[in-house]
This record gives structure tokens, sequence and C-alpha cells, in this order.
């Protein structure tokens, strides 16, 4: 994976998911799919990476928003991927949108 090509790609992703901008097309789900050994951890890993990232440059309710979005985002994965999510890790899903 080429992050720095994938950057804008996640930036319109979460646009879309917190501001309804439409511009993500396509399918977050499906490259997970072809993720050799994505186990619950991973996840758990991305959320507290996630929510550090969001708590170290934002507060409020845009902030909470983001980071209840991505519990409910990692949660929805991993019950399609076949992967039982990891509540006491905080994988569970959190919050209303």
């Amino acid at each position: 994976l080429d992050v720095a090509a994938h950057v804008p790609r996640i930036a319109d992703f979460w646009a879309t998911v917190l501001f309804h901008a439409g511009r993500y097309r396509g399918n977050a789900f499906r490259p997970h799919l072809d993720m050799p050994g994505l186990a619950a951890e991973h996840f758990a890993r991305w959320l507290a990476a996630l929510e550090r990232a969001v708590d170290a440059r934002h507060a409020g309710e845009g902030a909470e928003r983001m980071k209840a979005a991505g519990h409910r985002i990692a949660f929805s994965m991993q019950l399609r991927l076949g992967i039982a999510p990891d509540a006491a890790r905080g994988a569970g899903p959190r919050g209303a949108a």
C-alpha cells in the first residue's frame, strides 16, 4: 500500500462520512477482504491511533462524532470479515452519529 497515494482517498472517505461531502466513491470494505491476517487487535490499534490523532488536534462534538463513527465502522467491518470484535479493548460500537 502506497500510504501517500492513499491519504487523499482516506480524506474523501472521512469527509463523506462526517460531512456528507459525497467525495468518496467506492467500497471501503472491499480492500480489507484482501488483507491476510487481519484480526481484532489490528482494529483496536487503529481505533487507539484514531482517537489519539483526533484528541491531539480537535475537541467537541465533531471530534466525538468522528471517534464514534470510527468505532461503528471498525465494529461493522469486523463483523463482515468474520472477526469477533473485541469490545473490551474499545472495538465495539459507540455513541450516535
